[in-house]
């Protein structure tokens, strides 16, 4: 390369994720082409795109990534992988000089390879940050330090203030508190930890023996919310939409023995909001992690900003 113009590859996984993972490929290449010498990269002459070269190699519609990504994956006797493959790596053997890896980047072996062939042609690599912005810290990489429960409490009245950054406290390496990005804190106390005590709560012969096809109507309820409010996204409940538990669960009992209009059925809506409301109760409370609070926790937090996101358990 002669001039300093930047030709940016972005890459992550597709295959595997639903809609191809279109939605997060078009988010980046908007963030990339509306933050162009806004603190990380100036002058890009080109964004390549894989989820859009694909749209325009099989004239799908660049406005609804995520309906173009669900054809793909509905008519995979279309879809040509060594011809997309071909002009991924044309690109960044090329031209590239620099490359974007989204989230879950580590997990694709498409990926992996265009990494190994950017970083061969001494391409700036790029990492997408849980909270969306571009920078070259690896989002992996975080900064563990113990400190006192009466410090962490300390903290998190801070960080209810406005004043502190949002961190994950861990005992023994397992979770027992997590703080929000807004400040929230989220405690969960999970199974007892006396083998008496969790041989009294049968998971398995006591819920999943008990309502199995139930379940499964639930899981689908699930599925479909992750799609509608968290579109590209790994599946994950994202407690802070569509709260209204106690309505939501009254409307759907005034339809019960029909179908939504998703094809879900009502009941089963019905059902995963009274788990929800549930959830909610118990994640409220969270006396039994209180009760067994331990004298030091380890606090993590990721490059001085962002929470990982983890599941949360007591000890």
């Amino acid at each position: 390369m002669t001039d300093h113009k930047h030709y940016v590859y972005v890459s992550g996984p597709m295959r595997g994720r639903p809609a191809f993972n279109f939605p997060a490929f078009f988010e980046v290449e908007h963030t990339i082409a509306y933050t162009m010498g806004a603190g990380w990269l100036w002058d890009v002459e080109r964004i390549f795109n894989p989820a859009r070269e694909d749209c325009d190699r099989y004239g799908l519609p660049t406005d609804e990534p995520r309906l173009a990504g669900e054809w793909l994956i509905q008519h995979p006797e279309v879809f040509d992988l060594r011809e997309a493959l071909a002009a991924d790596f044309e690109f960044i053997t090329s031209v590239c000089t620099d490359i974007v890896l989204l989230p879950g980047h580590e997990e694709s072996s498409g990926s992996q390879a265009e990494q190994a062939a950017a970083r061969a042609v001494d391409a700036t690599v790029w990492y997408v940050h849980p909270d969306g912005s571009i920078g070259k810290d690896d989002p992996r990489d975080v900064e563990v330090r113990s400190i006192t429960v009466a410090q962490l409490q300390a903290h998190m009245d801070q960080v209810m203030a406005g004043e502190g950054i949002p961190v994950e406290a861990v005992a023994n390496g397992d979770p027992i508190v997590h703080l929000t990005p807004d400040g929230r804190g989220e405690v969960r106390a999970g199974l007892p930890t006396e083998a008496a005590e969790r041989k009294a709560v049968p998971v398995a012969t006591g819920v999943l023996d008990y309502f199995p096809d139930a379940l499964v109507e639930v899981a689908r309820v699930s599925k479909i919310g992750n799609d509608q409010h968290n579109p590209g996204e790994p599946l994950h409940w994202a407690k802070g939409k569509s709260t209204d538990e106690a309505d939501a669960l009254l409307r759907h009992l005034i339809d019960r023995g029909k179908r939504d209009t998703d094809g879900t059925r009502h009941t089963a809506k019905v059902a995963w909001r009274a788990l929800a409301l549930l959830q909610r109760e118990l994640d409220a409370e969270g006396s039994a992690v209180a009760a067994r609070e331990p004298e030091t926790v380890d606090i993590v937090t990721h490059y001085g900003t962002l929470v990982r996101r983890v599941e949360v358990g007591a000890r």
